[in-house]
């Protein structure tokens, strides 16, 4: 997909499967691998704080299959917010923006509000969350037993016939080899550091070895075999921030550490505990500093 990418996508109340009134618009941008989401809907009924599910579909034969962006919530005037997504991989899944054939939101009652980026109807009662049908269908063959002749004997006993054919003989295949096992962590590290920038965010070496990272490396970064997702905490962090880090910790027997920029608050502190970064270390001094708060980085211990 190219690089940069946006634009406006009118959302359209459905009752059943029926299209009804606009209701508002929703702003798409992708940039660097990320695709921020823009929502402005002219919904009063609801109360405030109710929350929504917004979903990117892709259409796979008969049915809408939603991949969770993430959730807004009503506020007093409609509903507002900015979503943050990678660009690839949406929802952890292995479609990407240019396979989204458009926006479904859901809320109380049966609520839907949907776009379409094609020119193919929108039936909400075939969306569908269950990955089973990614699968393809299988084609069902009908079984049927064959009764081998019969031929008259003596005094008229019927005798199956006999097959005296050689025998049909079925080669199983032999297993193909297995996959080669992941790389031990030193050897994918060090491959790791090889291929992006090096930089030392941190005044001493608690934390050293630091690489710079980007959402476009995720994917190359779970093929190596690295447990790492694009929660929305990192996805809010790089949208600030540009990029996030990974680093090794002598003092932790070598343990390899992923870090995401942001800044020690209270408020902060809780978000980044909710996705399990549960530590932070400040940067040095001349890196900067936002408000009267340290800019630093958020960090856990990933394999």
């Amino acid at each position: 997909m190219s690089d940069y990418k946006r634009f406006v996508a009118y959302l359209y109340e459905y009752h059943e499967n029926s299209k009804g009134e606009n209701r508002g618009f929703v702003r798409v941008e992708a940039r660097s691998g990320t695709c921020q989401m823009a929502f402005q809907l002219k919904v009063i009924s609801l109360p405030e704080g109710t929350p929504l599910n917004v979903y990117g579909f892709v259409r796979i034969r008969e049915f809408l299959f939603g991949i969770p962006v993430g959730i807004l919530r009503a506020g007093k005037g409609g509903i507002s917010g900015r979503l943050l997504a990678p660009s690839v991989h949406m929802g952890d899944s292995s479609f990407s923006l240019d396979d989204l054939s458009g926006l479904l939101i859901t809320g109380p009652e049966g609520r839907v509000y949907a776009t379409q980026w094609d020119d193919i109807p929108i039936l909400p009662d075939h969306f569908t969350t269950n990955a089973s049908i990614l699968q393809a269908p299988r084609e069902e063959k009908e079984e049927t037993q064959e009764i081998p002749p019969e031929n008259p004997g003596p005094d008229g006993v019927q005798i199956a016939s006999l097959d005296l054919s050689p025998a049909e003989t079925q080669v199983s295949p032999l297993p193909s080899d297995p996959l080669p096992a992941p790389a031990l962590l030193p050897d994918r590290w060090e491959a790791l550091r090889r291929r992006h920038t090096s930089f030392c965010p941190f005044d001493d070496e608690e934390i050293c070895d630091c690489i710079r990272l980007s959402l476009k490396d995720l994917p190359e970064l779970r093929k190596d075999g690295w447990q790492i997702s694009s929660s929305q905490f990192l996805l809010h962090a790089f949208y600030n921030y540009r990029h996030f880090l990974m680093g090794r910790c002598p003092g932790l027997d070598n343990a390899y550490i992923l870090g995401v920029p942001g800044v020690f608050d209270i408020r902060e502190q809780f978000m980044a505990g909710m996705f399990g970064f549960s530590a932070f270390k400040p940067a040095r001094s001349e890196t900067g500093i936002m408000g009267n708060a340290p800019f630093g980085y958020w960090y856990r211990q990933v394999q």
